[in-house]
């Protein structure tokens, strides 16, 4: 571990002499949580704070500049605490101190006759096609190639070099949450995608082939991904998404077939800015349970995951004066397979409101509320606020 950090920092420091452009962002978020109706026996409260510092660097390698590296390392604070009505409930804030590589990449620009291809080689982000399955940091090499209007895509990397903290996913191994960088379960990752042109309206069809293998266990565990989605316009301002997704996997012996489809209708309005949106997703598989690679809640109050999961909800966001947006949502969750006793399947229904003001594109500043009411009649309330500064 140590080996990592101090590669880390050298890199960082050495890169540093020969960087042309740099800067820093720090992040600051408290958030509340309420449970209601209030329970001595239950925490009132539960207190959240996460503080950030990220530094960042980037150069080009040539006078042409199509081929750079850039890189950020980080240092995070967080203390979670539960308050009770009862002081001898009381105990300490769980405090936890993380350092992370957030990414070092190296980026080459490439010419071809007929479009041109980006090379990709380090840590970097990844996400599929649907957003949902794949969406973190890898460490790996990544092509794409633009030709004739047709996207081909190809990934490979391992996921055993992250930060677990900063990185979560559905493979779970035991670990100690107190280590500033606990390395994440070790899986080697491919993905092969193409994105095609259809019709005369911006219509693209895409396919995607993703593959998680571990290859320490004696075990089998494997996850594979097939994915279609297609997108574009149905009249002026009206757009849709939709994404299939068929996922089979291997998880120590234990075999499972499920399947995940969400579509998205968004139509923007050129006033303020401002959008309207329709959202639907299900994830399930009659005696199965679809399971994603990346750890992505789908509600923000109470973490709701892709996993037996059938979503319904509504958004818009709107920009009245400029930098100042408003978001609202609604969403509907439903439980994706029938439980077998007489409880209901609909499992609770989430409201979010959020305010976005940014500053000189320097400075920015955020406040949510969201609130979560179950089946049973409990519900929790959320409030965040938010303060970001760029230098």
């Amino acid at each position: 571990m140590k080996r990592i950090l101090s590669t880390a920092l050298f890199l960082f420091v050495a890169v540093a002499g020969f960087a042309v452009d740099g800067g820093g962002i720090i992040t600051s978020n408290t958030g509340f949580l309420l449970p209601l109706p209030s329970d001595k026996e239950k925490p009132v409260t539960n207190l959240s704070n996460y503080e950030k510092v990220s530094l960042w660097l980037t150069n080009n390698m040539n006078k042409k500049g199509n081929s750079f590296f850039d890189m950020q390392i980080s240092y995070l604070f967080t203390a979670n605490s539960k308050v009770f009505t009862d002081s001898s409930k009381q105990k300490d804030p769980v405090i936890n101190h993380i350092v992370d590589l957030d990414y070092f990449n190296f980026v080459f620009f490439i010419p071809l006759d007929k479009g041109k291809a980006k090379l990709n080689f380090g840590r970097y982000g990844v996400m599929d096609q649907s957003g949902i399955v794949l969406n973190q940091k890898i460490d790996g090499v990544s092509v794409d190639v633009v030709t004739s209007g047709i996207n081909f895509g190809f990934d490979f990397g391992f996921t055993g070099l992250l930060n677990r903290h900063t990185t979560p996913v559905y493979p779970k191994l035991k670990y100690d949450p107190s280590i500033i960088y606990s390395l994440s379960p070790a899986y080697l990752a491919l993905s092969v995608d193409a994105v095609f042109p259809i019709g005369k309206y911006d219509h693209t069809l895409g396919v995607q082939i993703l593959g998680f293998i571990q290859p320490k266990f004696k075990k089998p565990d494997y996850h594979t991904f097939f994915e279609i989605s297609l997108k574009g316009s149905i009249i002026p301002g009206l757009m849709f998404d939709f994404t299939g997704v068929a996922n089979i996997r291997n998880s120590f012996g234990y075999k499972q077939n499920a399947c995940m489809g969400s579509l998205k209708l968004e139509y923007y309005f050129n006033k303020y800015n401002s959008l309207f949106g329709f959202k639907s997703l299900y994830a399930g598989g009659g005696d199965h349970t679809f399971v994603g690679f990346s750890k992505i809640p789908l509600t923000k109050v109470k973490p709701m995951f892709p996993m037996n999961t059938w979503l319904m909800g509504l958004y818009a966001s709107i920009e009245p004066v400029d930098s100042l947006i408003i978001k609202m949502s609604t969403d509907m969750l439903f439980y994706g397979k029938k439980p077998k006793s007489s409880k209901s399947p609909f499992n609770g229904f989430e409201w979010n409101v959020g305010l976005n003001y940014t500053l000189l594109q320097d400075v920015y500043a955020g406040f949510d509320v969201g609130h979560f009411i179950s089946a049973s009649g409990s519900s929790d309330l959320l409030m965040n606020l938010k303060f970001m500064l760029s230098f």
